[in-house]
């Protein structure tokens, strides 16, 4: 909804991106909202020892960076970066603002987005808290499943070659060789699974607890 109605009422710019692209760096003075029309990116930050941290996958109709919110917006805090290939569009700050101001409907689906989008980050926070990487990951999978995820049936999702180990690992803050492990282990092996040369995801093996209806609620 957000998606199509950014097109039509602010005929913005378009532009491809392939996977690793920088889209908006961090402590830049952004003056323009993007809006994902394919493809996922990822929100990312340096951690102390200098390793990127991947704070949110943001996928089809979801709206950056995240100060677009704020009437005086300062520097980008983070980083915005294709995770996979993807068409990404783009309008001045004003421009939106403008939009907001004027058009109750807009205003309204846009904030929902915003919303949405924050209730992300929230929860991203809580996994990250997590003391123990197989709980980290138990309540990674779904929301990989739901961002990255193509679905194959009610309950399984084959997760796409960009999405990596290292990828996997950077959304958990950990490493490579850690999820490898893990993954590996008999509380993960059902819920993840390679499966020919494909890496699935089954949520019917997974505590309802670590799964949210509204990752998986088409938001566009």
């Amino acid at each position: 909804m957000f998606l199509d109605e950014f097109i039509q009422k602010l005929n913005p710019n378009e532009k491809k991106y392939y996977r690793n692209d920088l889209i908006v760096s961090k402590d830049r003075k952004e003056k323009k909202v993007y809006v994902i029309k394919s493809g996922v990116v990822k929100v990312t930050d340096l951690k102390n020892d200098k390793q990127d941290q991947t704070i949110l996958i943001l996928n089809k109709g979801e709206c950056f960076p995240l100060i677009w919110a704020f009437d005086h917006p300062g520097a980008t805090t983070y980083n915005y970066e294709a995770l996979s290939d993807c068409e990404v569009l783009s309008t001045h700050l004003s421009h939106f603002k403008n939009k907001m101001s004027e058009d109750a409907n807009f205003t309204k689906i846009s904030l929902e987005m915003f919303v949405n989008i924050s209730w992300d980050l929230m929860e991203r926070i809580r996994d990250l808290q997590m003391n123990y990487t197989t709980e980290k990951l138990l309540r990674a999978l779904p929301y990989i499943a739901a961002k990255t995820g193509e679905k194959l049936s009610q309950n399984t999702f084959k997760i796409p070659d960009f999405m990596t180990q290292m990828e996997i690992a950077r959304l958990l803050g950990t490493s490579r060789e850690s999820i490898s492990t893990h993954l590996k282990k008999k509380e993960l092996s059902k819920a993840f699974r390679v499966q020919d040369t494909e890496r699935l995801i089954d949520l019917a093996n997974i505590d309802n607890n670590y799964i949210f209806d509204r990752w998986f609620k088409k938001r566009v």
